[in-house]
């Protein structure tokens, strides 16, 4: 068997939403960029883009729409802001967060591209085979689509 390096890590995404197992995809995030001196944390928290009615007679609940996605932001933001405070406790200094508005998916996916991330590391929500099989998973999504290594925490 030959001898090969350990490969270089210097950039890890965490995709963070609300689910547990996302907590742990961050703690794993973090063990990896301790362990790889020089490498970056990046944390991501994706805000579903909400769909507007189209007629004229539902613009009250445009309205409920707005605020609902606005207050998803601010929640988003809060919940970055505490991972980034995790990862500084647990002495990672060289960590940034951001919150965007849209797919999921093209946001993880072009978040890793942007940051050249080596690694992305997300949990895995379990929505169940049936929805699963009509949506597709988020987390089987990244695997297909992305160039980078992705692990997937249960």
């Amino acid at each position: 068997m030959k001898s090969e390096k350990e490969p270089v890590v210097s950039s890890v995404l965490v995709a963070l939403d609300k689910s547990d197992k996302s907590w742990k995809a961050l703690l794993l995030g973090i063990n990896f960029v301790r362990k790889h001196e020089g490498s970056k944390l990046h944390i991501i928290h994706a805000v579903p883009k909400l769909l507007l009615p189209v007629t004229g007679d539902m613009a009250p609940s445009a309205y409920i729409i707005i605020e609902k996605e606005e207050d998803m932001i601010i929640s988003g933001k809060e919940l970055v802001s505490r991972a980034i405070a995790a990862a500084k406790e647990k002495g990672v200094e060289d960590v940034e967060g951001k919150v965007e508005v849209g797919n999921p998916v093209d946001i993880i996916l072009s978040r890793a591209r942007a940051v050249s991330a080596d690694m992305i590391v997300l949990g895995n929500r379990g929505m169940g085979f049936r929805k699963g099989v009509l949506l597709g998973s988020v987390s089987e999504r990244i695997v297909a689509g992305s160039e980078s290594t992705v692990i997937v925490v249960k």
